[in-house]
Formats: structure tokens, C-alpha cells, sequence
């Protein structure tokens, strides 16, 4: 999903959008949810030219809930519970191998969460990592960062997520507390080839970040709005 200041901005929002359409994998399509009127910027959607594109399907959406919009409906409209769904931010250049990267991934751990950052390293070591960002190997996580893409099955997903995503604007811990209340691990992977693991925001598979003027959060924040 996206707001309408970043939908109407072609140069920029049609980048993030054509790193995805031109990913090293052919089995997928995007899913776009776009509420009729967005409730953060109150303002109508309007649909550019540059979204037409066979490989993209638009959903007019009713309820705007937010940053939760880009899995929220999704989740409605899915009934294969195994189903993969493959999440991500509109205001980043990913890598041309991340689909690729989070099919292999899936291989390994079919029913677990998958992300490429993470909060708070599940494991009885010492010296365990807070943020998670760039690693030498794959870890679990508590908190699963949706910024980098994340990938689910919408097995892992049951009714009271759509209670809570309208209640707390975070789709982050929403989505990870729904994980941890399944049973289903958070993974943060580490990316092939990787060799700086300083803890970035712009690592793999984030090759670029869009400057925009606010994001949603940073909205939020600045609004002191309650709702946490």
C-alpha cells in the first residue's frame, strides 16, 4: 500500500514499484491495496498511469488501516493457507534477487516468518544482537521488521489479527505478536555474499531509499497520537 503524496509522485514511487516487477523470479504478481480516501493525510487516491501493468492488480479497499493496509486485505482475499505472501515498503529500492533470496529461504524454513531485519535475537548466548540488520548467519528473532520485505503464509495469519491491526498502528509488533501467539518463529536471514555486518538501515536487501517528506510513522510521532 502507499499514501496518495507518495502514489501521485511518479519519478519516485514508480522506482520502488519497478524494482519488484523486474525481480530474478517469475512466479509472482503485486498486490496493491489503496483505500478510496486516506485517513493520515485526508486526502482521495488516485490511480497514475504507471501502475497499469499486467503484472500489477490494483484493490480499492474501504477501510484505510494504515501501514497494516498492505496485508490486511490481502489476508482477506486469500483462502490457500499456503499460500506465501511477500510483503514491502514503498519508499525503497530492493534488490533484484530478493524474491529469489526469500523462495530459497523458504526451503529451509517452510513455516516460519522470514525477514531480513529483526529486533531482539532469540538465543541463550551472551553476547545475543538487539537489532538485526546485516548477518553472518541466519537467527531468530522476537520482533520481525517489515522494511526490508517479509514473507508468511497465510496459514500463520487467523481472525484476531484483523481486531488488533485496526487498534495499533505498529504492523510490525502486531504481526510478530500474532507469529509468537501461533507458534510460528521470526527469522531475520542473512543475505548470500554479505560480508559488513554493521547494524544499517540500507543493507541488502535494500539497495537505496527514497527520500520523502515524512513517513507515517514519523507522522504519528510527530502528531503525539495515542495510539501505540
Amino acid at each position: 500500500t502507499t499514501l496518495p503524496s507518495r502514489l501521485s509522485n511518479d519519478l519516485n514511487n514508480k522506482k520502488s514499484i519497478d524494482t519488484i516487477l523486474n525481480q530474478n523470479y517469475d512466479s509472482f504478481e503485486i498486490h496493491l491495496n489503496i483505500p478510496y480516501f486516506s485517513k493520515l493525510e485526508q486526502k482521495e487516491y488516485f490511480i497514475p498511469d504507471y501502475l497499469i501493468n499486467d503484472r500489477i492488480k490494483i484493490f480499492r479497499v474501504e477501510d484505510d488501516v494504515g501501514s497494516h493496509c498492505k496485508i490486511y486485505h490481502t489476508l482477506q482475499r486469500v483462502t490457500d493457507p499456503e499460500q506465501i505472501i511477500i510483503t514491502f515498503d514503498d519508499d525503497l529500492l530492493y534488490h533484484p534477487d530478493t524474491l529469489k533470496i526469500h523462495a530459497l529461504k523458504r526451503m529451509r524454513y517452510p513455516d516460519c516468518a522470514i525477514g531480513f531485519s529483526g529486533l531482539g535475537e532469540v538465543s541463550d548466548r551472551p553476547d545475543r544482537l538487539h537489532h538485526l540488520t546485516s548477518l553472518d548467519k541466519d537467527r531468530r528473532v522476537k520482533i520481525l521488521e517489515g522494511y526490508k520485505s517479509s514473507s508468511y503464509k497465510r496459514k500463520f495469519f487467523d481472525d484476531e489479527y484483523f481486531k488488533y491491526a485496526t487498534i495499533y498502528w505498529d504492523d510490525d509488533s502486531v504481526i510478530s505478536a500474532m507469529m509468537a501467539k501461533n507458534g510460528i518463529k521470526k527469522i531475520v536471514a542473512a543475505w548470500p555474499g554479505e560480508t559488513d555486518f554493521r547494524p544499517r538501515v540500507e543493507s541488502a536487501p535494500v539497495i537505496n531509499h527514497i527520500p520523502l517528506h515524512a513517513s507515517g510513522c514519523n507522522i504519528r510521532r510527530a502528531n503525539n497520537m495515542q495510539n501505540r
